[in-house]
């Protein structure tokens, strides 16, 4: 038998937008391999954690004005239930060639 103690403070989401901590690493990653020797550094505040795609998706699509946004067809099935969700994007299948 396996039992394992889990304390009442850890029982809770995380940030919406991630942890400060790890959104600061993210941060800190990217001035590492884009932004050397640039005036301008990314900050934790450059920075959204998303727990999935679709989260990830519905979060990009929500700031951006009248588009039109393509996405390859077959391919992840929630591309199209996502950006159909916003009256201002209009989304495009591509479909793929073989």
């Amino acid at each position: 038998n396996f039992t394992m103690t889990i304390p009442d403070a850890e029982l809770e989401y995380a940030p919406v937008v991630g942890l400060p901590e790890l959104r600061q690493k993210v941060a800190d990653y990217y001035n590492h391999l884009y932004r050397q020797g640039k005036e301008s550094q990314y900050t934790m505040d450059n920075v959204c954690i998303v727990p999935g795609g679709r989260a990830g998706i519905t979060r990009v699509m929500s700031i951006l004005g009248t588009c039109q946004v393509g996405f390859f067809s077959p391919d992840y099935t929630a591309y199209e239930q996502a950006l159909g969700l916003f009256l201002r994007v209009s989304p495009s299948p591509l479909l793929h060639r073989n």
